[in-house]
């Protein structure tokens, strides 16, 4: 199970989204509010101030609140592509535990309907977008990159779980 997350940057107070297939949740009532959500795992995003959004379908899994139903993941493809090279304890290692994710058709024009809405409602026009999956414990931030780019990214099945997106238009 997945927890979609998007942050609106310096956004102060929530905002009301509406989508007849999407639910969006605000999960702090202030901009400034500490902790967020993974606050230990994730510290970027909980140090970062904004309102905190989570979106799921009103699915199956709606009782969890869980964003599986939004995505096809791609648990059999190496996505060597999207999976950075990242810096521990002072040597390269490749993060092997990513998976690749790329919206559903039914779902596609409305989630990136919605993350533009979520940019639009930020002051600096800046979100940060995570699918985190029980995984790894390790914060790894990709950025910054514009809607266009992520859309394609999305459709394009390179976008990774567990790793946090700075968009920007």
């Amino acid at each position: 199970m997945y927890d979609v997350l998007m942050l609106s940057v310096n956004q102060k107070e929530p905002s009301a989204f509406r989508l007849d297939d999407i639910t969006v949740l605000a999960l702090n009532k202030e901009g400034k509010y500490k902790p967020k959500y993974y606050h230990e795992i994730w510290p970027f995003l909980n140090n970062s101030d904004g309102i905190l959004y989570k979106v799921f379908t009103d699915g199956d899994f709606f009782e969890h609140e869980c964003g599986d139903d939004l995505f096809n993941f791609d648990y059999d493809k190496n996505n060597e592509n999207s999976i950075p090279e990242v810096h521990r304890s002072s040597h390269k290692e490749i993060v092997k535990d990513l998976v690749g994710l790329s919206a559903k058709e039914i779902h596609k024009d409305h989630f990136v309907g919605l993350m533009q809405q979520v940019i639009d409602v930020s002051p600096i026009k800046t979100i940060l977008f995570l699918c985190r999956g029980q995984s790894h414990d390790m914060e790894i931030i990709m950025g910054t990159v514009t809607l266009n780019h992520f859309s394609q990214m999305l459709a394009e099945g390179s976008v990774c779980t567990n790793i946090c997106y700075i968009i920007s238009n």
